[in-house]
């Protein structure tokens, strides 16, 4: 993040799994907002990331088992 917006980052490894840039939404007020997919061996989860007071910031997380 810089500048209050998101950069380009592909994968980041976390707790065993992966963490995959899905894509980021830009609405017309200024908010940007990350989407990103976890896998790992037995799920695979979806959260979204906004800025909130210059943070980075979980706004929603879910998702269901891939067996």
């Amino acid at each position: 993040m810089r500048d209050g917006h998101f950069l380009p980052l592909y994968e980041m490894n976390i707790d065993n799994g992966n963490e995959l840039i899905l894509g980021t939404i830009h609405l017309k007020n200024g908010r940007d907002y990350l989407i990103t997919s976890v896998n790992d061996s037995e799920s695979q989860d979806f959260r979204i990331y906004g800025i909130r007071d210059g943070k980075l910031t979980l706004v929603f997380s879910g998702g269901g088992s891939s067996c």
